[in-house]
């Protein structure tokens, strides 16, 4: 049973994330059941005139529906020449125990005597069963005042899936090391549609695989407008990795984990979220995407009883898996805290 304290904690967890994209990291796995989250919010204004519109939904770790699918803000009444409107929701799929959820959220605020009108977006989804994440974020930029640049729609979206896996080995002693390949893929576009004060944004990947860690963030800010890759963030557990290509169009993370013995239980945990607008889209909405290449002899079971169940899950080739083991890797130390890279 959830009490209510925690109930309370986990929706404003998930709110918190909407409104500024930041994941905090820390060098200890979680290992906490299984759940989903997704997130979406959209803010739309001109000068004095600002509303909000959100959906979330977050399914307990123990597959119960927290809060459902439920709107926060929208439009409050307004009169000619204001007009505002809003639409969104959000879904989740009892088929698969509540471990798929999606939310959009639209905004446009307009004035009809001048006549214009200025918009946002954001969407999320969150699948285990295909092991993949999703977010898109976008928002006008607001020409009427263009000297501040302060004015438009802003977009944020989150999405989360967390599981805890259990790995078997056949015939393993508890010295025995087998080496698992894992992958995680972010592809996306950046549009900057208007180049005007604070167009821009942030795009933040995040994997937990065992006691292995992977943070990375895509950003731009106004006055630049191109999206670059900031400097990964790696931790733990990896026995060795490559990352290429790094760039703001697509990120591979390949990295090589080590399990010692014939069972282990792992956390993961995989987050994506996009906090853009003011003129700038972000869409990553078809991925991030996790996959595993796991080697004869070892199965793969989770809590949820879903996770990678619609993949087929391949044999690593022995020649990649050799060049992964040998890939000198390092680790950058994390600080305890939240990193932020959205837009307050």
């Amino acid at each position: 049973m959830v009490s209510g304290g925690e109930r309370q904690y986990r929706i404003a967890r998930i709110l918190g994330f909407v409104t500024a994209i930041g994941f905090a990291v820390s060098g200890t796995p979680a290992i906490a059941s299984y759940y989903v989250s997704t997130a979406a919010f959209t803010e739309a204004g001109a000068s004095t005139y600002v509303y909000n519109n959100a959906y979330n939904y977050n399914a307990d770790i123990s597959g119960v529906n927290l809060i459902g699918s439920n709107s926060f803000g929208g439009c409050p009444a307004v009169s000619p020449p204001i007009t505002c409107s809003t639409s969104g929701g959000g879904t989740m799929s009892a088929s698969t125990a509540l471990t798929t959820a999606n939310n959009q959220s639209q905004l446009t605020v307009g004035n009809t005597s001048i006549p214009y009108s200025i918009a946002a977006a954001a969407s999320a989804v969150a699948n285990l069963a295909t092991g993949k994440v999703g977010v898109s974020a976008s928002g006008d930029y607001d020409f009427v005042d263009p000297g501040s640049g302060q004015y438009g729609g802003k977009g944020s979206a989150y999405a989360e899936t967390v599981d805890t896996l259990h790995l078997a080995v056949a015939s393993a002693s508890a010295t025995t090391v087998t080496k698992i390949g894992v992958t995680f893929t972010v592809k996306g576009s950046w549009t900057v549609t208007t180049a005007q004060g604070d167009s821009g944004g942030s795009v933040t990947a995040f994997l937990q695989f065992g006691n292995g860690q992977f943070l990375q963030g895509i950003s731009n800010t106004g006055g630049g407008w191109t999206p670059a890759v900031d400097t990964p963030t790696i931790n733990g557990g990896w026995d060795s990795y490559t990352l290429s290509p790094d760039t703001p169009d697509q990120i591979t993370f390949n990295g090589i984990y080590d399990l010692i013995g014939p069972s282990n239980d792992l956390g993961f945990d995989m987050r994506l979220g996009a906090a853009c607008g003011l003129g700038t889209a972000c869409d990553y909405l078809d991925t991030g995407a996790i996959s595993l290449s796991l080697p004869g002899g070892v199965s793969l079971g989770s809590d949820s009883g879903v996770f990678l169940s619609a993949q087929s899950v391949p044999a690593p080739e022995p020649a990649a898996l050799a060049v992964l083991a040998g890939a000198i890797g390092f680790f950058v130390p994390i600080r305890r805290g939240t990193r932020r890279l959205g837009r307050s």
